[in-house]
């Protein structure tokens, strides 16, 4: 279903900027390109000024355990561009939270998962050219969140019905570790940890769920998390908030633009404040 006809889209939020700046809703493509980042700006510096709920959403995540099926196989077709392979499997097999992960390509090596495509399709880091060969996935339950993960907002739960303990209370990394050092056990879960994974300046900042006990079969978690939200890119596109908080993104916007003329708390800025000031209030409720 589509947003409400009188939701702002990007398109028309970098539009206004585009006017306010050149006078024009058609301008170059040097003065479209400001116009857009300076939208951006507004769009994301309005985020960031109260705990909107609207960015707090419900969500869930797969985990699971050893991953060693010998009756599914992988395909892979390498790609000197971008120095991957892509894996294509016989079965539905795979996860978002497998990027990360190591895959043992039987009889060709051992590669990194770099991206999720489908339950069917990943990639790996390095050449894993391969015909129908059989592959195997260790579970370390370390488990990659989503790419706008931001932070926790409570605790994983599992779904309806699983297992007598509803949530998995959080703990520290290093205590897991110490769990499994001593103990190597696949179970339902009971502790969790949220910790950085290893920083990649091509990707930026990602972070993994710990788990301990490994899962001892593939489980869906629900849990509730800040997102971290990326710039808008297409015309069509509706930023987060929907109708209520479309005009205040738009205003944020040109605040944004009439501070690049070098005005300071001039009109566009006033006219924000009147208007954050009455979205601030359905904040709590948003």
């Amino acid at each position: 279903m589509a947003e409400a006809g009188g939701t702002r889209t990007f398109g028309q939020i970098w539009r206004e900027v585009a006017a306010y700046l050149f006078a024009t809703r058609s301008p170059t493509a040097e003065q479209e390109n400001e116009a857009k980042e300076l939208a951006n700006q507004g769009y994301l510096t309005f985020l960031t000024e109260h705990d909107w709920t609207f960015m707090a959403p419900w969500t869930t995540i797969s985990v699971w355990p050893n991953v060693a099926l010998s009756a599914v196989t992988v395909t892979g077709v390498y790609s000197s561009t971008t120095g991957k392979t892509t894996l294509t499997a016989t079965a539905a097999t795979f996860y978002p939270s497998m990027v990360g992960r190591s895959i043992v390509v039987t009889a060709i090596g051992t590669f990194t998962i770099t991206d999720y495509t489908s339950t069917t399709v990943i990639l790996v880091s390095g050449n894993a050219t391969a015909t129908a060969k059989t592959f195997s996935i260790e579970a370390t339950a370390d488990y990659r969140l989503p790419d706008n993960y931001g932070e926790p907002m409570g605790e994983f739960v599992y779904e309806p019905n699983k297992v007598g303990a509803p949530r998995i209370p959080y703990s520290s990394g290093t205590m897991i570790r110490a769990k499994r050092a001593a103990s190597k056990v696949t179970s339902y879960p009971y502790l969790a940890a949220i910790v950085p994974a290893a920083h990649d300046t091509a990707v930026g900042m990602r972070w993994d769920l710990m788990l301990y006990p490994t899962p001892n079969a593939v489980l869906v978690l629900y849990y509730q998390c800040r997102l971290n939200v990326a710039q808008m890119e297409d015309d069509d596109e509706y930023p987060l908030g929907g109708q209520p908080h479309g005009m205040a993104i738009q205003q944020s916007a040109l605040r944004i633009a009439e501070q690049r003329k070098n005005i300071v708390d001039g009109p566009m800025s006033a006219l924000y404040s009147r208007r954050d000031g009455r979205t601030g209030r359905i904040a709590s409720g948003m």
